[in-house]
């Protein structure tokens, strides 16, 4: 998720006032996101790139090992510097500058999609060029 306690509360709030039948796990950095999602395998991984510990980078292809069904969203302050972010298993990346709106919206198309990779990498191309 994100090392920003307050940027956690403030995405599962955004989160929990639009989606139903959506349950929250928040995690502080990727090792915390790697050990929840061991005993609480996610239907959609939110991360940022900058984390304490264990960024992004580094958690998502774990993550996408413990939970290759679940697309994995970047949602970061740094989007402008990341090359190629596919290849380390993320599928969308939403910058933070878009806003909650257009997170919300990526959100809501990863979850409605079918459980299946190829679905998650066709969205990012659109994400992508946000």
């Amino acid at each position: 998720m994100d090392d920003n306690e307050m940027l956690r509360t403030a995405i599962t709030v955004l989160l929990e006032g639009r989606l139903e039948d959506v349950s929250f796990v928040e995690a502080a950095n990727g090792a915390d996101a790697i050990e929840k999602a061991k005993t609480n395998p996610p239907d959609l991984v939110i991360l940022d790139l900058a984390m304490p510990g264990m960024n992004g980078v580094v958690a998502a292809p774990i993550l996408k090992k413990l939970a290759p069904r679940a697309p994995i969203l970047l949602f970061t302050l740094y989007a402008d510097e990341l090359r190629e972010p596919y290849h380390f298993g993320v599928d969308v990346v939403v910058p933070k500058a878009q806003g909650p709106e257009t997170f919300l919206t990526a959100v809501r198309e990863l979850l409605s999609q079918p459980a299946t990779g190829d679905a998650a990498v066709n969205l990012s191309q659109t994400w992508r060029s946000l």
